[in-house]
């Protein structure tokens, strides 16, 4: 089978995508203006758009490039970008799109041109994918004859191995592997920290990703005196995330809105204890026996329920057990690439 991919070329949950397609016997193109390093993948890297028009204008050599391929199946990632191009080579074979959350939950409601557009590619296809039920309902409000899935991307759970651990309370380590975006509350993150720090000396805040409030967070964190509290890691290679996950013992990730967050699913495996916001996104995976809710935005109970989590490692042990078990029963990578590649099968079969 020859799949022909429109995505970011960096994004290493796209490089996990097309290595699992590969495989799984796949002949792995991609057209991307963002190229990465994969073997035995084929690229064709395209000019980075500036514009909506501009991106229109390079779906003409995208679909040229899909006539030359002669591709199985076509499969965009993220919807109101490259899923654009996807929509601009439908009927050459099947048109697979997977949406990523905020192409879904925020891009149209940016103006009337956004919904339109988004809904409109989200027509041309023939199958969509989305990891989260959230996610799957706003498509179908915008598309409503669309065959809409839950596919998760998974977690690699030879990766993620059960961890052993002895749950001490001393020197308790916290991580956040949310982009330093507004999106994600980073800041309350910090703010909530320097709260708990000040009765817990000895704790450490580990901020992970990078982004455009990284100023405001330096400047925060000498404004609290945190400089020898919180390490700020930026963007780190995938297997340093591992690393510090696994000497986490809480995880710590309170966006206003998110689908189903591979940071999340990861967290949940490593056996860090979560503190989430409560949003429908998080109690698609989590409830009250798996992690610690807090209200989007409420820095003080974020503090509360970090300190709770901070002096009780008989707590944090018992979220933990039962959020590994969510991601094994539901996420196991292996598993939903394997239900990816039989709807491949599937459609490429049917057309």
């Amino acid at each position: 089978m020859r799949v022909l991919f429109i995505g970011d070329g960096e994004s290493v949950h796209v490089i996990r995508w097309l290595e699992a397609m590969r495989e799984r016997g796949v002949e792995v193109h991609l057209v991307t203006d963002r190229p990465g390093k994969m073997n035995d993948v084929y690229q064709y890297v395209l000019p980075r758009a500036s514009s909506i028009l501009f991106r229109v204008l390079q779906g003409f050599k995208v679909r040229k490039i899909a006539r030359e391929i002669k591709p199985d199946i076509v499969h965009a990632h993220y919807v109101t970008s490259y899923g654009l191009w996807g929509a601009m080579i439908k009927k050459l074979c099947p048109y697979v799109i997977t949406a990523w959350g905020s192409d879904i939950l925020l891009t149209p409601g940016k103006n009337i041109l956004y919904r339109w557009l988004t809904s409109r590619v989200l027509d041309r296809a023939d199958l969509v994918t989305a990891d989260a039920d959230e996610v799957i309902r706003k498509v179908r409000l915008l598309a409503p004859l669309t065959n809409a899935i839950n596919i998760q991307w998974g977690v690699d759970l030879r990766q993620f191995p059960e961890r052993e651990s002895d749950f001490g309370d001393s020197n308790v380590q916290l991580i956040s592997l949310r982009a330093w975006e507004p999106l994600y509350h980073i800041l309350d993150i910090v703010e909530a920290f320097a709260l708990v720090v000040k009765k817990n000396p000895g704790i450490r805040l580990h901020l992970l990703g990078g982004g455009s409030l990284e100023s405001d967070i330096n400047t925060k964190l000498e404004k609290l005196e945190l400089l020898d509290s919180v390490t700020c890691h930026g963007r780190v290679a995938e297997e340093k995330v591992t690393e510090l996950l696994y000497i986490a013992d809480i995880s710590i990730s309170v966006p206003e809105l998110d689908g189903s967050a591979m940071s999340l699913l990861e967290s949940m495996a490593s056996g860090a204890a979560l503190v989430v916001s409560d949003i429908p996104a998080n109690r698609e995976w989590l409830d009250e026996n798996s992690a610690e809710f807090v209200p989007v935005g409420e820095k003080a109970q974020l503090a509360a329920k970090l300190e709770s989590l901070v002096v009780s490692s008989d707590r944090r042990k018992a979220l933990t057990k039962r959020a590994r078990q969510m991601v094994v029963e539901k996420a196991n990578r292996d598993i939903e690439m394997n239900r990816m590649y039989e709807q491949y099968v599937n459609l490429a079969g049917d057309y």
